[in-house]
């Protein structure tokens, strides 16, 4: 007896979790086709024949989407990853762009995969729990599969909402289940795409060794006890989170079922700060009221980072790398992310990573890809 071929479909895979995404699915001999949506051509396509890569405009209504996807063979999906995500500083500009990409996408696949379609994996993240305001998480159970929504202004609107609406709705007149997978300040790397701690920190940690200036960490408070520098946190490695996903999708017995996804480590940010302190050979400093925005924007205005890259090596394009916004954002605030993995452990998930490790990792493959120096 042969088995169903599965047929992965992949959106966001020029994102830093969907690319991760992309090389697991292809790492696994299970996986018969795998198809990598981007929107414009890709570079430094893995090279497999179960890659296939579908040009789409996912900002299109339902319809064109369908029609693209049928015109490039990108049909006969069984699991469907959505990984997608288009960037606002506003978020009702989030809640406009992404809840109608996610659900027009969705729409379109479940149409032209209608008799193929095993399940639909949204990957959306922390913010979900509103950790702007809370320091403890709430582990979704069985008996109350997610956090209570926040209602807190601040915090709305959030556009996993809506995308988690759809998706539930759609699915309750469907056979194909779901999962909602839920990671926490994702690192990883891949070439074109900045949404990521870890890419940032790298280059402003080069840039700090280069200037003979220790990383600045602009906590809100000395006091250990409100101080963001020193409270939990949790954060995500791509890589861990596509061999997650990939097991959630693999598993009959996980599915309609939303699931945190962290590395196995619970830190804080001052054990990160200094670890990446170490591996640049960088002295780290925190200083609350620090403008880091200002300071980066002044001196790389001055072409600090061009004089880096002309001494030491790397890229001028680089930059494009870094969201410094995020870092400040990362920086603001005394909450603290204290994740649980208890419910995908019970679950029958086994495996574990250091987060300095996976950083030190991505930090590793930005110098070998020309990004930053390695500067001695």
């Amino acid at each position: 007896m042969t088995s169903t071929p599965k047929v992965a479909l992949i959106t966001g895979s020029n994102g830093i979790t969907g690319a991760a995404m992309v090389n697991q699915l292809l790492s696994s001999p299970s996986w018969t086709r795998i198809i990598a949506v981007y929107r414009t051509t890709p570079t430094n396509i893995p090279q497999d024949p179960r890659l296939s890569i579908a040009l789409v405009d996912l900002s299109q209504p339902a319809s064109e989407i369908a029609t693209s996807l049928t015109a490039q063979n990108a049909t006969g999906v069984t699991h469907f990853f959505h990984f997608a995500y288009k960037h606002h500083s506003d978020p009702q500009a989030l809640v406009d762009s992404n809840v109608p990409m996610f659900a027009n996408t969705l729409t379109a696949i479940d149409d032209t995969s209608r008799s193929t379609l095993q399940r639909v994996i949204l990957q959306t993240g922390g913010k979900t729990y509103g950790v702007y305001f809370r320091a403890a998480l709430i582990e979704p159970t069985p008996e109350h599969p997610i956090h209570p929504r926040v209602s807190e202004p601040a915090a709305l609107p959030l556009f996993y909402y809506g995308q988690e609406d759809f998706m539930l709705a759609l699915a309750a007149k469907r056979s194909w289940k779901w999962n909602v997978t839920v990671p926490f300040w994702i690192n990883g790397f891949t070439k074109g795409n900045g949404m990521s701690y870890a890419t940032t920190v790298a280059i402003y940690f080069t840039l700090q060794k280069a200037a003979g200036r220790p990383a600045v960490f602009a906590a809100s408070a000395t006091d250990a006890s409100v101080s963001k520098y020193m409270k939990p946190q949790h954060m995500s490695s791509a890589r861990h989170i596509a061999r997650f996903t990939e097991w959630v999708a693999d598993n009959e017995s996980v599915g309609n079922e939303w699931f945190n996804i962290v590395d196995d480590t619970k830190t804080t940010f001052a054990d990160v700060w200094e670890s990446t302190g170490r591996y640049f050979g960088v002295p780290v400093a925190n200083e609350p009221g620090f403008d880091l925005i200002a300071d980066v924007e002044r001196r790389l205005a001055a072409g600090e980072w061009d004089n880096v890259v002309e001494k030491y090596g790397g890229s001028k394009e680089a930059l494009k790398y870094a969201t410094w916004e995020t870092l400040a954002w990362a920086q603001a605030g005394n909450w603290g992310a204290d994740v649980s993995m208890d419910k995908a452990i019970k679950a029958g998930w086994t495996e574990t990573v250091d987060t300095n490790v996976e950083l030190a990792r991505i930090f590793d493959e930005m110098k070998e890809a020309g990004v930053i120096p390695d500067i001695k």
